[in-house]
């Protein structure tokens, strides 16, 4: 479970490859764990070696015939189901199968496209997923978590008592290239308002997950004692 908590933005990506790693090695119910090693290590750049581990954990497996299902996630991860095959696979005469291999399938396509640098393309996807609300899937979970991420360029934090109003948040390694710091956004911003509301609880990640890809928000930040608004295009 821990590694699963370490896969999120802002954190060090060699430690959730590592937990991955381990976890696999642990054995048992390894199928899944296959899939997300695959995405820690291209987080890392692994790519190739990534996909290589993957194809060969794959070509192993004793086939199963009751489950047609995870050979087409781990063939998108793989490189040898296309996204439009994965999600089209997804659909079956059952609602609820077919549920549960949406959210799975438009998360790991998100999350190809996210770690491609696409972030256009992986939010609509990210949104299919969260759509299911299928919330006791790690992938449900992981669409939540990265949402938000992938809109702002940045992760936020809890800011250090003492620093703003309780409910602030502080910026967190913000993307060189992503909508934050293009915004002039830097690591350790305290962001204490949104359209001049102060935050109450959660309530960033909350509008985060809501916002429309290119929508522009209007942050309040603290800075070295002065105030400030910064307007971040979302996404962009």
């Amino acid at each position: 479970a821990l590694a699963w908590t370490r896969f999120a933005p802002g954190l060090a990506p060699r430690d959730a490859a590592d937990g991955f790693r381990k976890a696999v090695d642990v054995g048992g119910g390894e199928d899944y764990r296959h899939l997300w090693l695959w995405l820690a290590r291209v987080r890392l750049g692994e790519n190739a070696a990534a996909t290589k581990e993957l194809t060969e954990y794959l070509a192993a497996r004793k086939p199963d015939p009751t489950d047609d299902w995870y050979p087409v996630i781990a063939g998108l991860l793989a490189g040898t189901v296309t996204e439009d095959a994965a999600l089209a696979a997804a659909k079956t005469d059952d609602a609820h199968k077919s549920t549960e291999r949406l959210c799975e399938a438009a998360f790991y396509a998100g999350m190809i496209r996210a770690l491609r640098g696409d972030v256009a393309g992986a939010i609509p996807l990210l949104d299919r997923s969260l759509a299911t609300v299928v919330v006791r899937f790690a992938e449900y979970v992981g669409a939540r978590r990265w949402r938000p991420a992938l809109l702002l360029g940045a992760t936020t934090r809890p800011a250090p008592a003492g620093a703003a109003k309780s409910a602030a948040r502080s910026i967190v390694t913000p993307d060189p290239k992503g909508p934050a710091a293009r915004a002039g956004l830097r690591d350790g911003d305290v962001v204490t308002g949104v359209d001049g509301d102060a935050l109450a609880a959660a309530r960033l990640d909350e509008l985060l997950r809501e916002a429309r890809l290119g929508a522009t928000m209007r942050l309040d930040v603290a800075r070295d004692g002065a105030t400030m608004r910064v307007e971040v295009v979302l996404g962009e």
